[in-house]
């Protein structure tokens, strides 16, 4: 029954509002003191404390205790008294029915304790706001929230008996789920511990009731009944009315006949403790089944007794619930009236009124404008990435045109010349035979120059590779030396017949980073080139030297120099320009290729000139 629900959570919100067993001993003779002690922090704690206690007896009176002590803690700035003062409030209005106002006050509490960092406190409102949502609105999923909430603040509690209560409405909450049973038995057999350790009757006789009902479950009726009178009977010794009403209404409500006499004497005596005690709201069911009882056992004048009394509930209930709007209102003004104790009640309602307008206007008003920029920045966001991608394909494009129109300078620049001349040799040779000598002289130059073009063809290959896609540049340290004479060293037998003269001008330390092949490619070509374009018993000197964090090596031979205009453009593709030089003869190719590697490695390649010399260089990082 609802009844029965609204009690299990009456119960765990006393619990945790009620002083301890000592100061609840003391509460009479702490009465006359609360009326007559000054306007203090001390006066706010007893009169939350009388409040709780009042729950049991008188529950207007109650309220009107929590109402003045949460005047007193505003008007001292006493934040803990007032979140004690909001949450016995929250307490009323569900012992009320009126769950809206209830958790209006529940979340002002909580609020409260979080701001000034009270974690016992806050432990048990988020175990009562659980509560209330389990028994009182059936939400099992925001129960569970709350409750594993609470049971975080409470592992780390310094008093475990706060900790107690968190444990019972845990049990609560999963002892029918079967796959948290452990967890829920571990939680009320630490509940029981605690209460014993404390002598803490009230902790002691919720655990109690909690475990009767485990017995009823697994079928120990009688050990249930009796653990039950005895909780009753306990309660009733310690003025603890609503948890008496619970045993007795357990003990009518798990017997297999409820038409015998003895089991409706318990649930009139439930009846008749929650109607002493001001719980006129929770009686609704127990009217009812106290008068359908009487009305079948042809009682009519008990049946009519109830049915009188479930009409003027029914009246009452109605009366009480627009009593706590008007209660719950006029704990609105209350708190209007502290905050604006400056101002007259005319020109107070007004400028609230203007206030809370013109309030409204202006979050319509930001809202407008947020949702506005929000929208004109994701948009710009858009757009932004829009251009960047558009840029990255526009230079991705470029790239590739470029490198096409390379590739197609290339083949037409330094391809075309070579084949052609083979071609124009084997129609000399087709229409005019040669003699002997004439014969091997041909066939040295189409052998030269198809070497060139295997030269050319390979040195291409290894371009076009380093210009695609996911290539990747490792750089390893290279020692400089090393590096010169292996390149010269592929060529000894060209130096050899022209009778060259190597000379370096090195130092054997030095080392530079770069890619091993791409660096040889580039010192065989230059070296290659100087060795070609020297006369016999010419030298050619080799040097490399440091310069801050760049290593310059540079290659020089004698001969026919550059023209300055060439020179300039020595690393380039020049479309519609002729072979006209010894550099667009064969290296062309080979040099835009160097001029790429060497860029590619972070470094820079120079070509100069004087009257007797030619010198190739290029840098490249240290590091």
């Amino acid at each position: 029954m609802k009844f029965i629900s609204v009690i299990i959570l009456l119960a765990s919100c006393l619990l945790s509002t009620l002083p301890t067993l000592s100061q609840e001993q003391r509460i009479t003779t702490q009465e006359p003191y609360v009326r007559v002690n000054p306007d203090s922090i001390a006066k706010v704690d007893q009169l939350n404390a009388l409040a709780a206690h009042y729950y049991m007896h008188q529950l207007d009176t109650s309220f009107l205790y929590s109402k003045e002590a949460q005047a007193i803690a505003v008007r001292n700035g006493y934040e803990r008294g007032e979140g004690m003062a909001l949450h016995n409030i929250g307490v009323y209005y569900t012992l009320k029915n009126n769950w809206i106002a209830a958790s209006h006050f529940y979340a002002q509490a909580l609020r409260v304790f979080e701001r000034i960092n009270d974690t016992e406190l806050t432990c048990l409102t988020h175990s009562d706001i659980g509560t209330s949502y389990l028994f009182y609105e059936g939400k099992q999923a925001e129960a569970q929230t709350y409750l594993a909430q609470a049971f975080q603040d409470g592992l780390h509690l310094e008093k475990d008996s706060v900790f107690a209560y968190v444990l019972a409405n845990y049990y609560s909450i999963w002892k029918a789920n079967p796959h948290m049973q452990d967890s829920a038995n571990w939680a009320i057999q630490r509940a029981a511990q605690i209460g014993e350790k404390y002598h803490d009757t009230r902790i002691k006789s919720y655990v109690h009731l909690l475990q009767a009902g485990e017995l009823f479950v697994n079928g120990k009726k009688q050990a249930a009944c009796d653990l039950l009178q005895v909780v009753a009977n306990t309660a009733i010794q310690n003025q603890q009315e609503y948890i008496a009403i619970q045993a007795y209404t357990s003990l009518y409500s798990n017997r297999l006949d409820m038409n015998d006499p003895q089991a409706i004497q318990f649930f009139k005596k439930a009846y008749d403790l929650g109607m002493k005690a001001g719980y006129r709201e929770l009686m609704v069911d127990a009217v009812d089944t106290l008068f359908n009882y009487y009305d079948r056992q042809g009682n009519i004048p008990e049946a009519l007794k109830y049915a009188r009394e479930m009409m003027q509930l029914n009246d009452s209930q109605k009366l009480s619930k627009h009593a706590s709007d008007e209660h719950y209102i006029d704990h609105l003004l209350v708190e209007t009236t502290v905050r604006n104790q400056s101002l007259s009640t005319s020109n107070r309602r007004l400028i609230v009124t203007i206030l809370g307008i013109l309030f409204i206007s202006i979050i319509i008003i930001a809202y407008i404008f947020y949702r506005s920029y929000r929208k004109a920045k994701q948009y710009a966001f858009r757009l932004r990435d829009k251009n960047v991608e558009i840029l990255d394909k526009n230079k991705q494009l470029q790239a590739d045109a470029a490198f096409k129109n390379k590739l197609l300078s290339i083949i037409a620049h330094d391809f075309r010349a070579p084949l052609a001349n083979i071609i124009q040799l084997a129609a000399v040779n087709k229409d005019q035979p040669f003699d002997q000598d004439s014969m091997s002289m041909m066939l040295e130059t189409i052998s030269a120059t198809s070497q060139n073009t295997l030269d050319l063809f390979e040195n291409t290959l290894r371009w076009i590779k380093s210009q695609l896609p996911g290539f990747v540049y490792h750089p390893q340290n290279l020692l400089v030396q090393t590096l010169l004479e292996e390149a010269v060293e592929s060529f000894r037998l060209d130096i050899n017949t022209k009778q060259l003269n190597i000379v370096y001008e090195t130092d054997p330390s030095l080392s530079l980073m770069a890619d091993r092949e791409m660096v040889q490619f580039v010192n065989r070509n230059l070296i290659h080139n100087a060795i070609k374009f020297s006369s016999r018993n010419e030298p050619i000197t080799i040097q490399s030297v440091r310069k801050h964090n760049r290593i310059i090596v540079s290659i020089k031979n004698l001969g026919t120099p550059i023209k300055a205009d060439q020179l300039e453009h020595i690393f380039e593709i020049q479309p519609g320009h002729q072979n006209t030089n010894r550099y667009n003869k064969g290296a062309g190719v080979a040099l835009i290729i160097c001029k790429d590697f060497i860029e590619m490695m972070n470094g820079e390649i120079h070509a100069a000139h004087d009257h007797e010399t030619t010198t190739f260089s290029y840098e490249l990082p240290v590091e």
